[in-house]
């Protein structure tokens, strides 16, 4: 133990180091910026590098994966057998729904339990309409669905603006 802080014999043992040059590190530092930047145009062009492997030219993401991978692919197909827009639409759900627990307390502590109540129904009837109209549309094509969906947002936003006019909000 005594090895691992330079301690040998009973005596600290101090190695010597270079001088530290702070007008040095600086100039490494920049030096590293024009490697470090070589790839940001591509990637903000296509931020999940997708473009190689739709057109073929790369292997695509269900090859060369591990083990792990492989079965994670596998059960997100079992689980979304209809395929990408299924998938889609269960993250217009996800990222929509009531956010963070600390978010969610914030609002029920600065505007109160009805407001806060409020806020939840919101957005968890704006994230569930949403998916649904958008699984309705692009998965089973069922006009009731979309319907359904659609008569929520408006008796949603129609309640909203009611509630506006009754206490005088202006939203403009």
């Amino acid at each position: 133990m005594k090895g691992l802080y330079g301690i040998e014999n009973g005596e600290l043992k101090i190695e010597p180091q270079d001088e530290y040059s702070f007008i040095g590190g600086i100039k490494d530092a920049f030096a590293t910026i024009p490697e470090n930047l070589s790839g940001v145009w591509a990637g903000l062009l296509d931020p999940l590098g997708m473009k190689d492997s739709l057109d073929g030219s790369r292997p695509s993401m269900d090859e060369n994966k591990g083990e792990n991978e492989q079965s994670e692919l596998d059960s997100l197909r079992r689980h979304f057998p209809k395929g990408f827009h299924q998938m889609f639409s269960f993250l217009l759900f996800i990222l929509l729904y009531v956010p963070c627990i600390a978010a969610t307390g914030v609002v029920f502590r600065e505007f109160g339990k009805f407001y806060g109540v409020v806020f939840v129904a919101y957005l968890t009837l704006l994230g569930w309409s949403t998916a649904t109209i958008y699984h309705a549309i692009m998965v089973t094509q069922s006009t009731l669905w979309l319907l359904i969906g659609s008569g929520v947002l408006i008796a949603m936003f129609g309640s909203f603006w009611a509630y506006g006019r009754k206490h005088k909000v202006d939203m403009l």
